[in-house]
């Protein structure tokens, strides 16, 4: 099964726990390294894969991206707030987003970079699924990293 279906049937599973996830007190993100693998696709079809690693360290998620020989890194800071919301931070503080945890998920967004990104915890691996840009620019990935 691709990692794309995979996914997508782990988010229905997990649209089924909506009731013991807002009573959960272990929301994610989970503290590790993760190691794996992307792929992504544009509004104008094309599409292609990089691998990925992430370093989670309580609210704070470093992550680098490897594709075509060059490697792209990008640091944020989930600083959360009651009732599982979150406000989304760059490397200086600034706050350039907002989003909510809930059970093993987290989703967030930052508007200024039209990004949209969800996070799961599970069994071990962080998978995440997301969107940045508008228009013939938009792209969409779907990402499946395991904890080492």
């Amino acid at each position: 099964m691709s990692t794309f279906l995979k996914t997508a049937a782990l988010s229905i599973a997990l649209a089924t726990l909506t009731g013991s996830a807002l009573a959960s007190n272990d929301p994610a993100p989970k503290d590790g390294a993760y190691r794996g693998k992307g792929s992504w696709k544009s509004a104008d079809q094309q599409e292609g894969s990089y691998t990925v690693q992430a370093d989670v360290t309580g609210d704070t998620i470093a992550s680098s991206y490897s594709y075509n020989g060059q490697t792209q890194s990008f640091v944020v800071k989930l600083d959360r707030k009651p009732n599982g919301f979150l406000v989304v931070r760059d490397v200086e503080g600034k706050k350039i987003g907002t989003g909510y945890c809930i059970f093993i998920q987290c989703h967030y967004e930052v508007p200024s970079s039209h990004l949209e990104e969800t996070l799961t915890f599970w069994e071990g691996h962080l998978y995440r699924l997301g969107s940045k840009g508008k228009g013939a620019n938009r792209v969409m990935w779907i990402e499946d990293l395991k904890a080492e």
